[in-house]
């Protein structure tokens, strides 16, 4: 019997306090997703997680290049004057963000499911 509910819940229930119910299986509180994830979300969050991941990767692969243009290939070799990609202040700190993103999310799902 949950006190705060005022109504019966299962053995494996647990009451969340920013939700304001009691949740089966309960997992934790996500605030990516504004919800408990327990035994009915459960796979929505895998889900969730598998395309965070696939995400940050997406958009380093997406960098990469133009980040190893700008780092290894002087100007010269390219039969152009001027580089495809205009590699800016904005651009290096958006691609060092993103690359710490990644990184940080892989770090932070690893932990969650391992």
């Amino acid at each position: 019997y949950c006190t705060i509910c005022q109504g019966f819940k299962t053995s494996q229930a647990y009451h969340c306090r920013k939700c304001g119910r009691c949740i089966s299986k309960f997992d934790h509180h996500c605030p990516w997703m504004n919800t408990c994830i327990g035994h009915v979300n459960q796979t929505n969050f895998c889900w969730f997680l598998f395309y965070s991941i696939l995400g940050c990767l997406h958009a380093l692969l997406m960098i990469s290049p133009c980040i190893y243009r700008v780092l290894f290939i002087p100007y010269s070799l390219l039969r152009t004057n001027e580089p495809r990609i205009y590699f800016t202040l904005t651009g290096l700190v958006s691609s060092i963000l993103t690359l710490g993103f990644t990184i940080g999310v892989i770090i932070a799902v690893s932990r969650l499911i391992f």
